[in-house]
């Protein structure tokens, strides 16, 4: 009863300073060689156009979106031609959303990535695709 009492105030420990690391981190990303989005709502499809657009990388990839879809919100965005889509049309899940883009990432040899979610889902988001790349890249 001791050891399973301390193990769960270990694991929720962990867990709190991981939350607090993650939601702690202010201030505007750097340049990466890839954007990620992971779908979920408008809001954070423009923080990737507007990310993209701004220069701080040449690739975005929008999980999980059709070349139709891209190709809308490239028109609405106003994507400049230097910013490449990738296409990851499979996801349909937030696990699946890591898997996909985790793939599409080692494929190209990116080694830092911007990842755009909401607030709430950037710790379960960034744990999972760090998780699928086992250090690969800088998140």
């Amino acid at each position: 009863m001791f050891f399973s009492g301390l193990l769960f105030g270990i694991v929720i420990g962990t867990e709190i300073l991981y939350f607090n690391q993650i939601l702690s981190k202010n201030g505007s990303p750097g340049k990466a060689d890839i954007i990620v989005v992971f779908d979920g709502g408008s809001g954070r499809i423009k923080a990737g156009y507007d990310l993209a657009i701004s220069g701080y990388a040449s690739y975005l990839v929008i999980s999980s979106a059709t070349a139709k879809a891209l190709d809308d919100y490239a028109d609405q965005h106003k994507l400049p031609s230097t910013v490449k889509h990738i296409i990851e049309n499979k996801a349909r899940t937030t696990f699946e959303n890591a898997l996909q883009t985790s793939r599409i990432i080692t494929k190209h040899n990116f080694s830092s990535v911007i990842l755009v979610t909401s607030s709430y889902h950037l710790p379960r988001s960034c744990f999972l695709l760090r998780m699928m790349l086992s250090g690969w890249v800088v998140l």
